[in-house]
């Protein structure tokens, strides 16, 4: 659901220009310093490494904002996986582990206050509060999206226990 190739080839993509654009003005700062002036092919050179120099800056800039917004794309993805599928299971799944630890604690405890306190420390109904997602900013988009991923694989084992 979550790709991170076009991110990553972003993210390379920047790293590369990021280093073609040192390389590029260490070349040409070298060759004003020690060309010919009356070297045609030097300055040719010189000029192309000008214009590559001033260009870089632009071209990595847009590489940016499209990294910036393949991460807000993942980011828009994990919330709809979330707040569409994620959190309903968990909703209906502690349902179901609620009633199935009523059904099976009621004949031991007399007192409603001691049953739910039973039911809300059962196993199932406890584990599956510790799976309920937080959404935050995070500092690892990638990692964040495949939290929930996790936390899903998660949810549908504890689904089968419930069956």
């Amino acid at each position: 659901m979550f790709r991170s190739a076009s991110r990553a080839t972003v993210r390379t993509d920047l790293s590369v220009w990021t280093l073609f654009a040192a390389d590029t003005s260490a070349r040409r700062l070298a060759l004003e310093v020690g060309c010919d002036l009356a070297d045609e092919k030097a300055l040719v050179e010189i000029t192309r490494l000008q214009v590559v120099e001033a260009l870089l800056p632009r071209r990595i800039a847009a590489r940016d904002e499209s990294l910036a917004q393949v991460e807000r794309n993942i980011l828009d993805a994990a919330d709809k996986f979330v707040r569409s599928e994620l959190l309903p299971r968990l909703r209906t799944l502690t349902e179901q582990a609620e009633a199935k630890a009523k059904a099976a604690l009621a004949p031991l405890y007399s007192d409603p206050e001691r049953l739910a306190h039973a039911i809300n420390n059962s196993s199932l109904v406890m584990e599956l509060g510790f799976l309920s997602p937080t959404i935050t900013t995070p500092h690892n988009v990638v990692s964040y999206a495949q939290n929930f991923l996790a936390t899903w694989d998660k949810v549908q084992a504890i689904a089968a226990k419930l069956s």
